[in-house]
């Protein structure tokens, strides 16, 4: 079967299977200036082929200065032709117009030979001339159609091309509907990946903590165990996982709780209980007050995970992949989120076996559609940063003493309640070291490529949590006063959906799919392992 031309919604490629097709309420990219320029280039890159291939130009090329000009489009050139094969950032590919283009047909057909011939040798031996000539001095004789150098130059692209079009072959997709900056990112990340599975973790990988809140009344203790197995096979131990257990004794008894806690001392699980109501603002100051007892080192990285959200970092592990972000300048890491539902649309019950993906085999779109819940999650961050109430973004370093801090009964919080709201923003690092924000020594950038985080909440335990938000978040509403929380409305309309589907959610209508084949980048990983193996082997036997 041939590459697929479908266009990625993303160049975060996510590491794991069950990709969905992008729902219009996920974030998607927008072209930004970076791109726009691209564009520009490349569109400058055209024209200048043609001007190049005419043949008033091509005379311009003799005596002295035409000399001197060739000279200089070579050197460039040459310079340019390395970054073709992926060894330097795409900007650079495109930064000038004085590049010898050969005609597309040419292009085509050295690309298929590449891909026939061995790659490798054709890039040594076109080294090889290229280095001659800048033994030479530089200089080159007038690009004549036809000439050794224009044949080098056509072979470079075709190896390029071909280097693109044999991963597509081997990963099923087809890489050219990438825009070429997000190609070289993507391509480079994951090449950071692989070179982080070859080192011992313990040499390599930054230090990791974990946190989540479980809620011990509505079915906590069933996910649980399923949850934990999940992170400690991401290569995040026991001792670096710390847990908020909520549990409301005015209207639950203790055996939820009872349950929740002897799972965590059995793991060896370090976990503080916190009893009463439940409001998402008093979870928030518990949460920063957890995370600043964890780590105050900012070199750590920290994950947070609802206790129904299973993150996935594919086979280098959660510490090896925050290594490479790290490397590549990011400090914060972003999350796709995607239901996860059983077979018949049914709330189910959690069971110790099989594992979740089995009981909850479908893949759907139901936040969305349902009550225009955000899709993204913030998955990990640097110990400087912090995510906002629903770790749905980072809270930015200028915006965090207006997001953490008090608000008057009445008035409308930035975090959503009506009801009054605390400052927090003395339990945060960005009021703690203001001058490292200000001088941009710590800052909040976005990882290269994003994570998927399989959302587990559709489950016979939602119902009686939706209900109890939805009666405390609504406060005074009914009687013409205010919410306690704007977004009661969420718990309200996904009640209403499972009561007219007799507590069930249609399939077909949250785009549910069962699908077992491993991600676009999965799929790129592992061809870009396979390439660099054909390559050593290659240097192991010459």
């Amino acid at each position: 079967m041939g590459p697929s031309r479908a266009r990625a919604s993303s160049p975060a490629a996510d590491l794991l299977p069950c990709h969905t097709p992008p729902h219009p309420g996920t974030p998607r990219r927008r072209w930004s200036v970076f791109h726009l320029r691209v564009a520009a280039l490349a569109l400058l890159l055209a024209l200048s082929s043609v001007v190049l291939l005419s043949a008033p130009l091509r005379s311009g090329f003799a005596g002295p200065e035409g000399a001197a000009t060739r000279s200089s489009i070579w050197r460039e050139a040459s310079s340019k032709l390395q970054c073709l094969v992926g060894s330097c950032p795409p900007s650079s590919v495109l930064s000038s117009s004085h590049v010898w283009l050969s005609e597309p047909s040419s292009l085509a057909r050295r690309a298929r030979r590449a891909v026939e011939s061995d790659l490798q040798s054709q890039w040594e031996s076109f080294a090889a001339r290229l280095s001659e000539a800048e033994r030479e001095g530089g200089s080159a004789p007038a690009v004549e159609e036809g000439s050794a150098k224009e044949r080098s130059w056509e072979a470079a692209q075709g190896l390029a091309d071909a280097r693109w079009e044999r991963l597509s072959h081997e990963i099923g997709f087809d890489l050219s509907t990438i825009p070429p900056a997000e190609l070289e990112m993507l391509v480079s990340f994951q090449q950071a990946l692989l070179e982080e599975m070859d080192r011992p973790q313990e040499a390599s990988a930054p230090t990791v903590w974990l946190y989540s809140l479980v809620a011990a009344d509505y079915d906590g203790a069933s996910l649980l165990p399923h949850w934990v197995a999940h992170y400690r096979a991401s290569d995040i131990s026991a001792d670096r996982m710390r847990i908020l257990v909520h549990h409301n004794p005015e209207q639950y008894g203790p055996e939820g709780l009872r349950r929740v806690v002897e799972v965590l001392s059995k793991e060896g699980i370090r976990h503080e209980i916190w009893q009463g109501q439940y409001s998402s603002e008093e979870h928030l100051r518990r949460k920063l007050e957890v995370l600043n007892s964890m780590t105050a080192d900012p070199r750590d990285w920290i994950l947070i995970a609802d206790s129904d959200e299973l993150q996935h970092y594919g086979p280098v592990g959660a510490p090896r992949f925050l290594a490479a972000v790290g490397k590549h300048g990011g400090t914060y890491v972003r999350g796709e989120m995607v239901d996860r539902l059983e077979r018949g649309g049914a709330l189910a019950a959690v069971e110790a076996a099989p594992s979740l993906d089995e009981q909850f085999p479908l893949c759907c779109h139901i936040v969305y559609p349902l009550y225009k819940g955000s899709t993204q999650k913030i998955t990990a961050f640097r110990a400087f940063l912090r995510s906002n109430q629903g770790n749905h973004k980072i809270v930015m370093p200028e915006d965090a003493a207006s997001y953490f801090g008090a608000a008057q009964k009445g008035q409308l919080s930035p975090r959503g309640g009506f009801y009054g709201s605390e400052d927090l923003f003395p339990l945060t690092p960005y009021s703690i070291h203001p001058e490292m924000y200000a001088d941009g020594v710590w800052s909040a950038v976005p990882a290269p490529m994003s994570v998927r985080v399989m959302h587990y909440k559709w489950h016979d335990g939602v119902l009686l949590n939706l209900a109890d938000r939805l009666k405390f978040y609504k406060g005074a509403a009914d009687a013409g006063g205010l919410p306690r929380y704007r977004h009661y409305h969420e718990a309200e309309k996904v009640l209403q959906a499972l009561a007219e589907g007799n507590q069930r959610l249609d399939p077909l209508k949250f785009e549910c799919v069962e699908d077992k084949e491993p991600s676009l980048g999965a799929r790129m990983l592992e061809a870009l392992r396979n390439e660099r193996l054909r390559t050593q082997g290659r240097e192991a036997s010459s």
